[in-house]
């Protein structure tokens, strides 16, 4: 879903409970499969480096665990397939990939090996950094440690 606010009104109305969030210490957030084309005129917020490492963490100040909505969500099967859609949502920012489906059937841990194998490879052939892994992984072992 394009969401055609301005930047200015996402800025000043739609970032104001996330401004809230973060000065109260919010320790998790959950990115949408919304696009804001004012931050990112192709990719839905969960796989946009520009509205994850951008907006939340550079400009809000988020330093907390961000989280993907389901990776398998009808939105975001137009970026490709599960690989893919979870080496983009990892290379944005998003620490934690949501390994979920509608039909409880296909919830299967395959789903998360198989994210797990697609950034291991996007690492190991340098589409994302080590760096940025590790980054990610000392998010939630703190969130792990500090509920």
């Amino acid at each position: 879903m394009k969401l055609g606010t301005s930047l200015a009104t996402l800025r000043q109305v739609d970032e104001t409970p996330f401004r809230a969030a973060v000065e109260a210490g919010v320790k998790l957030v959950m990115m949408s499969w919304a696009v804001y084309p004012a931050l990112d005129p192709h990719l839905p917020a969960g796989l946009s480096s520009a509205i994850i490492n951008g907006e939340l963490r550079q400009r809000l100040g988020f330093r907390g665990v961000t989280i993907t909505d389901g990776i398998n969500a009808g939105a975001v099967t137009p970026f490709g397939d599960l690989a893919t859609r979870s080496v983009l949502a990892a290379r944005a920012g998003a620490d934690l990939i949501l390994c979920a489906t509608t039909n409880p059937n296909d919830n299967t841990p395959q789903l998360g090996i198989q994210v797990l194998h697609a950034i291991a490879s996007a690492i190991s052939h340098h589409e994302m950094t080590r760096a940025s892994a590790l980054q990610a992984a000392d998010r939630i072992l703190a969130l792990r440690a500090h509920p």
